[in-house]
């Protein structure tokens, strides 16, 4: 009787120690709230700028999605292993690119595109440029960088982009377009950083 009488002890002591480890967060952290209030726009003024351009150089062929997740572009080859599988998770949890165009029937993803500031810590954007164009060169997507700018031109975009898609196999032409693309991508770079 009396060893039920101390483990029936022991049981609710190890129930409240459970609930209070359980609960122990919460009375810890305070109660921020909501404190979220829309942005005004999506993108800055040079981002927008730059945006119209693209939309007139190729949104007739191409589907444009904007400040999309490098995690909803690539995603981790399904045989790696659970440790290599987390690190390479981390390395693109936060990532974005500017612009990812894809195909207006099936939304297939065609080409990713990033503006980039040549004077804004060089250092950070050079390891970020190149974890990305590893990334991307790795699923076989081309990358392509555009400076970030007060003006552009509509065709030079339309050029470089077409020069891209070229070397890619990628043709628009009356049937939309057309990838011939089976061999892995390598990304591309308009200007190469710290040059």
């Amino acid at each position: 009787m009396e060893q039920i009488l101390i483990l029936s002890l022991i049981s609710v002591a190890g129930l409240i120690l459970v609930t209070v480890i359980l609960n122990l967060e919460k009375w810890y952290r305070p109660d921020i709230g909501y404190p979220y209030e829309p942005r005004s726009y999506l993108y800055d003024t040079v981002e927008r700028r730059f945006l119209g351009h693209l939309v007139q150089a190729i949104g007739r062929d191409f589907l444009i999605f904007g400040k999309v997740r490098v995690a909803d572009i690539v995603r981790i080859k399904s045989d790696t292993k659970p440790g290599i599988r987390k690190l390479a998770w981390d390395r693109i949890a936060k990532e974005h690119i500017d612009f990812l165009l894809c195909d207006k029937v099936g939304t297939r993803i065609i080409c990713a595109v990033e503006l980039y500031e040549p004077r804004k810590n060089p250092v950070y954007q050079i390891k970020r440029a190149r974890m990305l164009d590893q990334v991307f060169n790795a699923a076989g997507i081309p990358l392509v960088r555009f400076p970030r700018a007060q003006q552009y031109k509509t065709l030079e975009i339309e050029s470089s982009l077409a020069q891209v898609f070229e070397n890619f196999g990628i043709h628009i032409g009356p049937e939309r377009f057309v990838s011939k693309r089976n061999k892995r991508a390598k990304s591309t770079s308009l200007k190469k950083f710290g040059e």
